[in-house]
């Protein structure tokens, strides 16, 4: 069986004029991807001796680069392992140490957040590309000769850990080949395909969309930072490109929904059964875990290669359709993200030696409802005056260690979480949580000034309306009164269909960085000055004197 990089090359080699990757107004044919390849993969064999196994950690925003860096550092018989930016910067750390990373592919912007490591190599990739293109790559390219069989793992993914330490999924050549294999039989895609790339780096679909355009031949579509995030600017794209495929997760299939006014509805069935995957597609094990020994099976009757225990509960319809139902344990999925709530556990009984034990589990109050972790927190130090305190220090701690979408929307704090006669803590005692008291409790955690102005109104109507809440300040964090990334998403959409702005000039993560009514009416604010401004400049350059 060939491997992942000797497939691409086959590609490159079949249609080298065919387009492979557009992001903008930028573009690569094949043979272009190709020779950037060679240029990136031949800089870390000679200039960083990178070996054939060696871990190769990417920290980059959505660029062209970022293919190129993947393709790059599998052609040298290295394992890729995304970063996301996203991610506060303690986290990354323990990451890159965890995979004993000796070196990370940069850009100019991300580099700056990795300055303080020590003893790990960063490789601006961009700035290499640039200046060595115009080099000719010689017949003897060094990763020609690497050495590397299906056996090899391709790549590594953290996902997030029962134990409260996330674990690095390894997946060899063999398993992603065999898995474009399948999707190749069932013509799931084809060398026709235009490939939007939607998924984010930290989720393992971003592979297939990507590694798998390039090895059937498509055009792949990527995105501007965030772009996945903005609905109106995801639609341009589909349409401008004429976009074929589309992976997309339940909270972007809702803006869809919401986008073309259309709802669907599920019809479950009945039996349920834990979910087992057997075949060339499963993967060989945790790199540096303990636990491959419970979640890979031999199961004889079934198959004679080991089987992966999913923990996933599921059932089948009568047209023998698969549908996703829940979770054995406690990993949870929220928005498109699988969780292991251990982990955030992890990190909240760390804040302090006041916190004595918690446990995190989601909530909804409707179906039709916004989905929320909700964590409570046994501490000793529970009284009313310093339950505030105690829920400020676990937010300002959870978000310098936690994934935004991995920190709680509410914590409750609890002299004595109910336990069962075992000792064990009874979740189905927990009380349940008043949206409506808790959204007050925190109002009243700042000083409810009014707004003031038509735009101060307006933001502040929609923010009540969003959030299910009557009213709040306008220095309340959104994400502090139950805002996600979602509702951030309509929010952000909201704001530029109302105010006809233009994305490059406000983006959802200036939203993200500041997220109070007041900031959010400054960008606005700034936003239109600068539109207006940009106007004034265009009217003048049009009408010049004809002397």
């Amino acid at each position: 069986m060939n491997c992942i990089h000797e497939l691409f090359f086959e590609q490159a080699l079949l249609h080298p004029q065919k387009i492979a990757i557009v992001l903008n107004q930028q573009s690569l044919t094949y043979n272009e991807v190709l020779h950037c390849v060679k240029l990136l993969a031949d800089y870390l064999i000679q200039n960083h001796n990178v070996k054939v196994g060696d871990i190769i950690c990417q920290y980059l925003e959505r660029s062209i680069e970022m293919v190129l860096g993947i393709l790059a550092i599998i052609s040298c018989g290295c394992s890729y392992c995304p970063l996301s930016i996203d991610d506060p910067a303690p986290r990354t750390h323990s990451l890159i140490e965890e995979t004993k990373a000796e070196c990370v592919l940069v850009h100019s912007l991300t580099k700056m957040k990795l300055n303080d490591l020590r003893h790990v190599s960063l490789v601006n990739c961009e700035q290499i590309i640039v200046a060595k293109y115009i080099t000719k790559v010689p017949r003897t390219w060094p990763a020609w000769t690497v050495k590397v069989t299906d056996e090899n793992i391709a790549y590594v993914i953290f996902t997030s850990g029962s134990t409260g330490q996330p674990k690095a999924v390894q997946i060899r050549h063999r398993n992603f080949v065999s898995f474009i294999n399948a999707v190749h039989h069932e013509d799931i895609m084809n060398k026709n395909d235009v490939v939007v790339q939607t998924a984010s780096c930290i989720w393992d679909p971003h592979v297939q969309e990507i590694l798998g355009s390039m090895l059937f031949g498509c055009e792949l579509v990527m995105l501007q930072q965030h772009g996945n995030r903005n609905v109106d600017y995801l639609m341009s794209v589909i349409y401008k490109n004429q976009a074929t495929f589309l992976t997309v997760v339940p909270s972007l299939l809702i803006m869809f929904a919401e986008y073309f006014q259309i709802a669907d509805k599920l019809d479950y069935m009945k039996t349920i059964r834990v979910l087992r995957c057997g075949g060339a597609g499963v993967f060989p094990g945790y790199f540096n875990n303990e636990s491959n020994e419970k979640c890979l099976l031999q199961l004889p009757d079934i198959s004679d290669d080991k089987c992966y225990v999913t923990g996933d509960l599921g059932k089948i319809d009568s047209n023998g359709e698969l549908y996703f139902v829940g979770r054995v344990d406690f990993q949870i999925k929220l928005r498109g993200q699988r969780i292991e709530i251990g982990e955030i556990e992890r990190i909240i009984l760390n804040v302090s030696s006041n916190v004595t034990n918690c446990v995190v589990i989601k909530y909804q109050q409707q179906p039709e409802d916004q989905e929320h972790l909700i964590a409570y927190v046994q501490s000793s130090s529970s009284s009313s005056n310093n339950e505030m305190i105690i829920i400020e220090e676990l937010k300002h701690y959870c978000q310098q260690y936690l994934p935004l979408y991995m920190i709680p929307t509410w914590f409750i704090v609890l002299e004595q979480l109910p336990l069962n006669t075992n000792g064990k803590v009874n979740r189905k005692q927990l009380p349940k949580p008043d949206f409506s008291h808790l959204t007050q409790q925190q109002a009243n955690d700042h000083h409810v000034d009014e707004p003031n102005g038509e735009m101060e109104i307006e933001i502040h109507a929609l923010w009540c309306r969003l959030l299910s809440i009557d009213t709040l300040s306008m220095k309340s964090n959104f994400f502090s009164m139950g805002g996600n990334s979602l509702l951030l998403m309509k929010l952000y959409n909201y704001y530029l269909s109302t105010f006809s702005l233009n994305q490059q000039i406000i983006n959802i993560a200036m939203l993200f960085k500041q997220s109070t009514i007041v900031e959010h009416v400054q960008l606005l604010k700034n936003a239109l000055l600068k539109t207006v401004n940009d106007t004034f400049v265009v009217q003048q350059q049009q009408w010049k004197p004809l002397n």
